[in-house]
């Protein structure tokens, strides 16, 4: 006798953005079983997403994290695209980066890289005291407000003007951003 084999009948799912960006819809995707989907990432510019063409030198990752009727996401990445930062770069400026580790509020470990150019050359006790104030004040407010509270005053450009503001009294700044903002994820034993 002959073995029929079954196959699963596939499904389209509509992948909603975070609650940060209103669970609006970021795609489509197609699966037999709702379970394979959970780990699949898609990357969408920021400007696709909030319809404002000025936003779109920043790639957002989102991972699908549960599936019921719909695909639901969290934001995991949040990045500078690598043309945009080679076009703000001038000659005559010091770029300088930092990479480090911050928690939330609501204890969530993130990566954070930070990017200063100055408006003229620095020397390199300057350019140490920018990193660590940078440093410093990035850490209190992250402890102060939820991942949900920074993604929103990061994508409302409110984080970037402030630190600007903070850190022209040590030296002005022609450009403050966050390059990078990445969730990290934790070991499990």
């Amino acid at each position: 006798m002959a073995k029929t084999s079954r196959k699963k009948k596939k499904i389209w799912y509509e992948i909603l953005a975070s609650k940060e960006f209103n669970n609006s819809v970021i795609g489509d995707t197609i699966s037999a079983l709702p379970d394979s989907l959970i780990g699949r990432t898609i990357k969408i510019s920021l400007s696709d997403l909030i319809r404002n063409p000025r936003k779109q030198n920043i790639q957002l990752t989102f991972s699908i994290n549960q599936v019921k009727e719909k695909a639901n996401t969290e934001l995991t990445n949040y990045e500078l695209s690598s043309s945009f930062v080679k076009r703000i770069i001038k000659p005559g400026k010091n770029k300088i980066d930092d990479s480090f580790i911050l928690k939330t509020k609501d204890d969530i470990q993130l990566r954070v890289k930070p990017l200063l150019i100055t408006k003229s050359k620095v020397q390199k006790s300057i350019s140490t005291t920018l990193k660590s104030k940078t440093k410093e004040h990035l850490t209190d407010y992250f402890k102060k407000n939820n991942f949900s509270a920074i993604i929103s005053a990061l994508i409302s450009y409110k984080l970037q003007k402030t630190l600007k503001d903070h850190l022209k009294k040590t030296y002005p700044l022609r450009t403050f951003e966050i390059r990078v903002l990445k969730k990290i994820k934790s070991r499990k034993l």
